[in-house]
């Protein structure tokens, strides 16, 4: 692992490559151009993950972002939730899936003829939530919010913990959700309801991609495979 640091993720592509290697996964976090251009160069089967950025001259796997935050409405609305949040991310919105999260919320808030409701952290960082603090107890009271969309588990449980230190109930006064059902969603009380990313299953499918590559059985996906996503319901969610 590099711990997300990008210069160290250079530095094993060529020790990969000096060891000549049959076959690479690059799983990333960052959004380096030279590394994709550099992935795209190169003469063996590379697959390519990254949950955060989209890029589109790279093939990856992923999920529909789109349909299922747009399924996360649409699940929240059944539930009689009409005054439905969205929380976003706005570092480095255009080159994100944020865009695809966000375009999802809106369609079908749109679909539902529901009010849009967006608030965006600066950054993934714990400065940043302190920043927006105020600003979201603010917005859940003077709108009535029922419910939260939050564009990540992790946000998710920092939401928990912000509602839980105003006296706000989860999820008796609101509602919570979030996306990639990471193990702290399930450990955490109230244990929260989210979209599930098949983590498991982007490797897994990487894995025979590059085998059957190296096989000469197929050639690796040009285009970005697309994988199911589900709902994991659990306890952070109240039916209203």
């Amino acid at each position: 692992s590099t711990y997300g640091d990008s210069e160290m993720e250079d530095r094993y592509m060529k020790l990969l490559l000096q060891k000549q290697v049959e076959g690479i996964v690059v799983i990333t976090e960052s959004n380096n151009k030279n590394r994709l251009q550099n992935i795209k160069d190169l003469k063996i089967p590379v697959s390519y993950l990254n949950r955060y950025y989209r890029n589109e001259d790279v093939a990856t796997i992923t999920i529909d972002n789109i349909g299922s935050t747009a399924a996360m409405v649409e699940y929240l609305f059944n539930k009689g939730h009409r005054n439905i949040g969205y929380f976003g991310i706005e570092k480095d919105f255009d080159i994100t899936v944020e865009r695809f999260k966000q375009r999802g919320y809106k369609e079908a808030m749109k679909k539902f003829a529901l009010k849009e409701r967006i608030l965006e952290l600066s950054e993934n960082s714990d400065e940043a939530f302190l920043d927006i603090e105020s600003q979201l107890i603010d917005s859940i009271k003077k709108e009535n919010i029922t419910a939260i969309m939050a564009y990540s588990d992790e946000a998710a449980i920092k939401i928990m913990n912000i509602l839980k230190d105003n006296g706000i109930k989860v999820p008796e006064d609101v509602s919570v959700t979030g996306v990639g059902d990471i193990k702290m969603s399930e450990q955490y009380r109230p244990k929260l309801t989210t979209l599930k990313e098949p983590l498991y299953d982007y490797g897994a499918v990487s894995i025979r991609s590059i085998i059957k590559a190296i096989k000469g059985e197929e050639k690796m996906p040009e285009e970005t495979v697309i994988l199911p996503f589900y709902i994991i319901e659990r306890e952070s969610v109240k039916e209203i």
